[in-house]
This record gives structure tokens, C-alpha cells and sequence, in this order.
């Protein structure tokens, strides 16, 4: 197996600490919590870092990699594939959304030690990290569309876990995080697509 083919581990990793925080982080302990929520990103910028190194020594033919890994549907001429698509661009992104992510992550585990939604807080945090991979890597634009709309949802969680459980965190700390989680989000999305062209464009369209 060569390294590159791990790519899609990226997204999978912090998206599976979501699922482990969404369904049992009430149960767990805090550090248990930082762990899986600052640990699944950390893991993400590690494989980032070594599938780059893997990228820049052994340059793929058309200086780029994309992985399928499967199809969402077949009907007619109609098949667009899930699949990631590893380029000189793709990879800066990639390196940018798990390093500052983990980063993010590692510094909330301490400024939010007060927050009571704690669990909350970094499952939402690992499923919008997940999302951002899978909008930068996406080898087709049904995938992108599906990346920028859960960026989307997650960034909507974040907020309402502002609203509905503001905790005993000081004001200062969490707009100091709010404004580091920003700018990934505002850095990746800035040259997507809007809704309205996610739902008018060629869903097997690929990046030039």
C-alpha cells in the first residue's frame, strides 16, 4: 500500500471523533474528551505532514492523486464518484485546516475547561474540521457541495452551542476562540461555491 492511498483518512479521522463524542462524550471524562477531540485532528495533521512528504518525493503523473472510493449513484451517464482529489493546492489547504485546527483544539482544551457543553463543544469542532478536509480534497462538485454544506451546519452548532450553553467561560476567552476557529472557516470558504451554484452546477465537474 503505498502512503498516498491513506488519503482518505484525513476527513475519516476527526469525523469518527465526532461520532465517538456525539454518542458517548456526555459519559466521558474531560481529559478523555480532549484526547479524542484534540487527538483525532492531531492525527489528521500527522498523516497530512507524511502524505505531503510522500507527494513532494514521489510526484503522481499529472502532479496530482485521486483517490474513488466509491459511487453515489448510477443512473443513465449520470455517476459521480466520491472521491479525493490530492494536488499542490489541496495539499497546502490540507495542511492549513489540521495544523491550525489542532492548534485550535489544543488550546481549547484549557479555555473551555469551564464550558458545560465541553463534549459538545469539540464534536462540533471535529465534525467541522472533517467537513473543511472533505470540501478542500473533493475531487468533484456533488462532494464539494456536501463539504461547504456541512461546514455550513457545523459552523450553525457552534452557535447555538454559544447560545444555549454559554457556560462560565469568560467573554474574552470565547470570542479569542471563536476568532481562531474563523479563520479556517472564512480562509477555506472564501473561494467556494454558494448554494446556488452547488445546485445548478455539473455534479462530476473537477477542479482544472
Amino acid at each position: 500500500m503505498r502512503m498516498l492511498d491513506l488519503l482518505w483518512l484525513i476527513p475519516a479521522v476527526p469525523l469518527a471523533g465526532f461520532a465517538a463524542l456525539a454518542v458517548a462524550g456526555g459519559r466521558l471524562p474531560r481529559a478523555a474528551v480532549a484526547i479524542i477531540g484534540a487527538g483525532s485532528v492531531g492525527v489528521s495533521a500527522a498523516l497530512s505532514f507524511l502524505l505531503g512528504a510522500s507527494f513532494i518525493v514521489h510526484l503522481p503523473e499529472g502532479n496530482a492523486f485521486v483517490q474513488t472510493l466509491w459511487t453515489w449513484m448510477s443512473v443513465g451517464g449520470f455517476a459521480p464518484p466520491v472521491a479525493l482529489r490530492l494536488d499542490a493546492l489541496s495539499l497546502v489547504m490540507i495542511l492549513v485546516v489540521t495544523g491550525v485546527g489542532f492548534l485550535i483544539l489544543m488550546y481549547s482544551t484549557e479555555y473551555m475547561r469551564d464550558d458545560k457543553g465541553y463534549s459538545r463543544f469539540f464534536a462540533y469542532m471535529n465534525l467541522f474540521v472533517s467537513m473543511m478536509l472533505i470540501l478542500v480534497l473533493a475531487d468533484n462538485l456533488a462532494l464539494l457541495c456536501l463539504g461547504w454544506e456541512g461546514v455550513g451546519r457545523a459552523d450553525r452548532l457552534h452557535d447555538l452551542h454559544a447560545v444555549v450553553d454559554p457556560g462560565r467561560l469568560s467573554w474574552a476567552a470565547k470570542k479569542r476562540v471563536e476568532f481562531a476557529r474563523s479563520r479556517i472557516s472564512r480562509n477555506g470558504r472564501n473561494g467556494g461555491p454558494d448554494r446556488d451554484h452547488c445546485l445548478a452546477g455539473r455534479p462530476s465537474a473537477t477542479r482544472p
